[in-house]
């Protein structure tokens, strides 16, 4: 299995694979696209602090402040990521997360601070590929990113 690199490139062997496939080029070249992630929380300082450490890293950060909001984005332009908060104002995370999956298979990481089991199974069994807890370190985060996004590289370059 490959691993995702600086430049979001998955690293097999000696070669590398976009870790997001676009169109191929006249050439036959295939072009690489930024990927971008959808970020969906009510506090605007976790929107605050997760967006800027996301975009250093190279991805294009999309955010939404409710699940309505959340639901809206992923049907008008789906994300390659979505990390998704429980506790939103108008819809329950876990309802998002279910209504989600109906139309996309984006890897879902839940960053919540319900950190009682029942409520990791709920959303993990609703849909959500991993599950963070708040408070949370930036490696944490990132690395749970980059574990989903190497299964989704994995699933792109099959």
């Amino acid at each position: 299995m490959g691993q995702l690199g600086n430049n979001n490139t998955i690293s097999i062997g000696d070669d590398e694979l976009p870790s997001q496939v676009g169109p191929i080029n006249p050439g036959g070249s295939i072009v690489a696209m930024t990927l971008q992630i959808l970020v969906v929380d009510d506090e605007p300082n976790i929107i605050a602090t997760v967006s800027p450490l996301l975009r250093m890293q190279g991805y294009e950060v999309r955010s939404a402040m409710t699940g309505r909001a959340a639901i809206e984005a992923v049907e008008r332009e789906p994300p390659d990521l979505i990390v998704l908060d429980l506790g939103l104002p108008d819809i329950d995370g876990v309802e998002v997360c279910t209504e989600v999956r109906r139309s996309s298979s984006a890897p879902i990481l839940v960053l919540s601070a319900r950190g009682a089991e029942g409520d990791k199974v709920r959303a993990l069994d609703a849909g959500a590929d991993d599950y963070v807890t708040k408070p949370f370190g930036a490696g944490e985060l990132l690395a749970a990113n980059r574990a989903a996004l190497r299964r989704l590289g994995t699933a792109v370059g099959s």
